[in-house]
């Protein structure tokens, strides 16, 4: 799905724009890893590893705190109601990881993809 998403024109434009070079997503995951490490300031690109639009990630960019359409477990720029359903889905999701975990359920068992 990353790869899809690094192949996105928007998305490779951003990348480009934010320094980073449009390759892989093997490459870019990479690169991310030594912004992540090596930079004081949050890499506002990362918003496309976690699925986000490009249009979040370039609202972002340019208004910050100002003009969002909505607010979730992040802020949306782009298609609102494609957001609130994504943020249902990780409210969702964030609940049942609670409720199972409280019940003793492991980590590992937790974030294992199951078929």
């Amino acid at each position: 799905m990353l790869g899809e998403k690094l192949q996105s024109c928007d998305a490779a434009r951003l990348l480009r724009e934010a320094g980073d070079p449009v390759c892989d997503e093997t490459g870019c995951i990479r690169e991310l890893r030594r912004r992540l490490t090596d930079r004081e300031d949050f890499p506002r690109e990362i918003v496309l590893f976690l699925r986000c639009s490009p249009e979040d990630m370039q609202g972002f960019t340019e208004h910050r705190d100002c003009g969002c359409k909505c607010v979730g477990c992040r802020k949306a720029y782009g298609d609102e109601q494609a957001a609130r359903k994504k943020f249902e889905q990780y409210r969702q999701c964030t609940s049942c990881y609670l409720r199972r975990n409280a019940q003793g359920c492991l980590l590992e068992r937790l974030s294992a993809k199951t078929a």
